[in-house]
């Protein structure tokens, strides 16, 4: 959202506030009667307060427009501080580079990677299938050592925690020759 919805969306949200503290102050006759009544008659008499109505009603489909749409533009990542602005990592980009390390650890057949941003770190789930006769708790180890290592390295964004789950044991197809 840019500055000046920002300010729209301030100066909009004041307004709203101040409205309904007058909406709700009516019935306990904190408002007198009289200032009612003169605003209503107002209302009435004076086809420009309408241009009010009119100006209240665009401010508000501007603000929703630019909520609903800003969320689409915007691809989910990490902002990072540099030098000379700022560096803005994607999701996509911490799990290329996940499958990048995990691949090229032996014993794993295939793997899934699945990454979640937090506040300044990420989160990193891998889904591994792995071959048989591997030593699990090290390849593992290895996985979740290699994965923060790399990513902190490469990005120098904190690697929270690498979950890892081994979803099954690959099968070993062999051939038979009769």
């Amino acid at each position: 959202m840019s500055i000046t919805s920002r300010i729209i969306l301030a100066i909009y949200m004041l307004l709203m506030i101040f409205i309904s503290l007058f909406i709700v102050s009516m019935p306990f006759k904190l408002v007198p009667y009289y200032i009612v009544l003169n605003i209503a008659y107002n209302l009435y008499h004076n086809w420009y307060y309408s241009l009010i109505g009119v100006i209240i009603f665009i401010v508000s489909l501007k603000l929703l427009l630019s909520g609903i749409l800003s969320d689409r533009k915007t691809s989910k990542g990490i902002v990072k501080p540099a030098e000379f602005g700022d560096i803005k990592i994607s999701k996509e980009t911490f799990e290329s580079l996940s499958l990048k390390v995990a691949k090229k650890i032996s014993g794993i057949k295939d793997v899934k990677v699945s990454v979640y941003l937090g506040e300044g770190n990420i989160t990193v789930h891998a889904r591994l299938l792995v071959m048989p006769d591997v030593n699990i708790p090290n390849v593992v180890s290895e996985v979740q050592k290699d994965i923060k290592s790399y990513i902190e390295n490469i990005t120098e964004i904190g690697v929270k925690e690498v979950k890892v789950t081994v979803d099954n044991i690959a099968q070993v197809n062999t051939l038979r020759v009769e």
